[in-house]
C-alpha cells in the first residue's frame, strides 16, 4: 500500500509506552525500509526527544546509511496535517532542500538521516552560520506552491478548537487559571492579531513554520539543511522569519529573551543574506529595513501560537516537559510585546 504521492505506507503502529515497544516497532519499520538488514544486527540510537515526537535512528554496519524513524506525538494529527507533511517533504526532496522520505506508517514516518551537526543556540550568533541559515530559508521560500489559505490563521483555528477550558489536575488548573489565557481571551487575541495585520504586504510562500535550532543541520559542506517539515506550508514570509528569530530563545525551562533574542543589527544582516539569495542580487538598505519592520510586526504571533500549542500539549502529550510553564513564559512575552506597540 502507498500514499497518494507514491510513498510506501505500512500497516504498523508503534506503541510508545516503553522503550522496548519503541525499539521493536522501529525494527519492524526498518525491516521494510531496508529488507536486506538482518534485524539482529541493526543498531538503534534514540535521539533527544523533541517536544512533539520521538525520534530513533537505525543502521547496519555503515552508519552513513542511517535511517530515521519518527513516531508522532499523541493526538498531534488533530492540529498537524500529516498528508501535507508528506507532500512538503517530497517537495523539498525534489528541490534539493530536504531529506528523502522512505515510508510512512500508522503513527509516523521513516526518512533519510542528514549527516552533520544539529545547530546549538550559540551557533545562531555566528555570522558564517546564520547567513547560511538565511540562504536555506530563502531557498525554501522560493519553492513554488499553489495558492492556499495562510497557515498561520488555519493553524490557530485548529488550536482554538482543541484548547481546553479547564484541567482536571489541580496543580495544572491553578496555573492555567492564574496565568494563561481562557478560551474566550484566546479568541479575542486572535481577533486582535487579524486586525493588526490586516493589509500586510508580506507574500505567502512555502514556509517551515518551526525553524528552531533543532530543525537545522550544518552539513559537511557548510550548508544548512532544514529538517522536520511537520508544520510546513503556505504562510507569510515575514512570519517564518519572525518565528525563527523568536526561537533564538530556545525551549529550556527559563526562556531568556534579554540574553538570547537577536538584536537589530544581527537581524538586518540575516535579512540581507536572505534577500540576496531570494532575489539574486544584493538588496538595498530600504528593502532590508522594510522586511525588518514586517518581521517585527509578526514577532508577536509566534508567542500566541506556541503558547496555545503548549497548553494543548499539556493535555495529551506523554513527553516529560513542563508545557504549562513554557506556555506561561510565551504568554508573558506576548503581553509584553503587545503592550509596547
Amino acid at each position: 500500500m502507498s500514499c497518494e504521492n507514491g510513498t510506501p505506507l505500512y500497516n504498523i503502529n508503534i506503541e510508545t509506552s516503553t522503550s522496548q515497544t519503541v525499539n521493536q516497532g522501529c525494527l519492524e519499520v526498518l525491516s521494510r525500509v531496508r529488507p536486506t538488514w538482518p534485524s539482529s544486527e541493526v543498531q538503534l540510537k534514540v535521539f533527544t526527544d523533541g517536544l512533539t515526537n520521538k525520534l530513533v535512528g537505525g543502521w547496519h554496519e555503515d552508519k552513513r546509511d542511517m535511517v530515521l524513524v519518527r513516531i508522532y506525538g499523541e493526538d498531534t494529527e488533530k492540529f498537524i496535517d500529516r498528508d501535507s507533511e508528506k507532500e512538503n517533504m517530497k517537495k523539498m526532496e525534489e528541490d534539493g532542500c530536504g531529506s528523502k522520505l522512505y515510508a510512512a506508517f500508522k503513527n509516523g514516518l521513516s526518512y533519510e538521516f542528514v549527516h552533520g551537526k544539529t545547530l546549538q543556540l550559540e551557533m545562531l550568533f555566528d555570522p558564517k552560520v546564520y547567513r547560511e541559515v538565511a540562504k536555506s530559508v530563502a531557498m525554501l521560500h522560493k519553492i513554488k506552491i499553489e495558492a492556499k489559505s495562510v497557515g498561520m490563521w488555519s493553524f490557530l483555528e485548529k488550536l482554538i478548537k482543541l484548547y481546553p477550558d479547564h484541567f482536571t489536575d489541580a496543580k495544572k488548573q491553578e496555573q492555567f487559571k492564574g496565568h494563561l489565557l481562557s478560551p474566550t481571551q484566546l479568541k479575542k487575541e486572535v481577533a486582535y492579531l487579524r486586525e493588526r495585520l490586516a493589509g500586510i504586504k508580506s507574500p505567502v510562500v512555502f514556509c517551515h513554520n518551526d525553524a528552531m535550532p533543532a530543525n537545522m543541520v550544518l552539513k559537511e559542506d557548510s550548508m544548512i539543511a532544514l529538517i522536520d517539515m511537520e508544520y510546513g506550508g503556505p504562510n507569510y514570509a515575514a512570519y517564518d522569519l519572525a518565528n525563527l528569530f523568536n526561537e533564538y530563545i530556545g525551549c529550556d525551562e527559563f526562556l531568556d529573551y534579554k540574553r538570547n533574542y537577536p538584536n537589530e543589527c544581527l537581524m538586518k544582516d540575516w535579512i540581507s543574506s536572505y534577500l540576496a539569495e531570494l532575489e539574486g542580487c544584493f538588496p538595498s538598505r530600504d528593502n532590508v529595513v522594510e522586511l525588518y519592520q514586517e518581521v517585527v510586526k509578526f514577532s508577536i504571533c509566534g508567542h500566541l501560537i506556541w503558547s496555545t500549542w503548549a497548553v494543548i500539549q499539556a493535555v495529551s502529550s506523554q513527553i516529560d516537559f513542563d508545557y504549562l510553564g513554557y506556555a506561561r513564559q510565551r504568554v508573558d512575552q506576548y503581553r509584553m510585546v503587545k503592550n509596547r506597540m
